[in-house]
């Protein structure tokens, strides 16, 4: 038999690990929020350059395209190399799919998407999109939940991934 004593080195590291990932989750908070300010003073910098730029006729070459947002009028910079809306939205929903069965909450995927690819996607424009692929039969709409449409089980038959889908050239938001 163990002396309950001897499994005290053990408790300790397990508080000092909690302890640890605790202090760790709250300065990446912090971080988080300092990102996502300079994310916003980066983009007003920008549009600031691009309007005096186009006052003063002056050219400039290393200014990011900015979009203006449809229904928002805010700003929104799709970062370079991000998958389209439709993939980003089929990756989210088959994560979630691995723990359950169940459609997930338009806003955990909003959520998702800001917090994996795109820290200032524009909610109007997010949402309404999801909306959309399923009324274009790519996604189920439970109520404000949404899932992934079904494979059929056809033999010998590939099933196109999200990449391959006849609606790539569509995906984008329009701005």
């Amino acid at each position: 038999m163990i002396d309950p004593d001897q499994l005290e080195p053990l408790r300790t590291r397990q508080a000092q690990i909690a302890k640890r990932r605790s202090d760790l989750s709250a300065r990446m908070e912090k971080l988080r929020a300092e990102d996502e300010a300079l994310s916003v003073e980066g983009r007003e910098i920008a549009t600031t350059l691009k309007t005096l730029s186009r006052v003063y006729g002056v050219e400039l070459d290393d200014v990011p395209e900015i979009k203006a947002g449809k229904s928002t009028g805010g700003l929104s910079t799709k970062p370079e190399g991000t998958p389209t809306l439709y993939e980003m939205v089929v990756d989210i929903l088959n994560r979630y799919g691995e723990f359950s069965d169940d459609p997930v909450e338009a806003d955990t995927i909003y959520d998702e998407i800001r917090r994996r690819w795109w820290p200032d996607a524009p909610r109007n424009s997010i949402i309404p999109s999801l909306w959309r692929f399923a009324k274009e039969d790519r996604l189920i709409k439970d109520g404000t939940a949404y899932g992934l449409v079904p494979k059929k089980e056809t033999p010998g038959a590939a099933t196109p991934s999200a990449s391959q889908s006849e609606w790539d050239l569509d995906d984008e938001i329009p701005f």
